[in-house]
């Protein structure tokens, strides 16, 4: 228990690090050697999970012309229904 929590703590604090830096802050505090199956799963069953950030790809110039037109109809209608209900 004592080391889930531990792990937890380490992985918390260290967010960026790999599991290979987890497991070797975790061999220099406990002196036991984890496998870095077994750490993974460890950090999966506390309820940490890794990630991989993912780019946006970028917006061509095309797409960018259609959202901005996108945008001035749907004013255009929106104060046209304005006008409309004030009349």
């Amino acid at each position: 228990m004592k080391n889930k929590q531990l792990l937890k703590t380490l992985a918390k604090e260290n967010n960026c690090n790999s599991a290979e830096q987890l497991q070797k802050n975790f061999k220099e505090i406990i002196n036991v050697l984890l496998s870095i199956k077994t750490l993974v799963k460890k950090l999966h069953q506390i309820g940490i999970f890794s990630y991989i950030a993912v780019k946006k790809s970028l917006t061509t110039e095309m797409q960018y012309i259609n959202q901005s037109n996108d945008k001035i109809n749907f004013l255009l209608i929106f104060f046209l229904i304005l006008i409309h209900l004030i009349l």
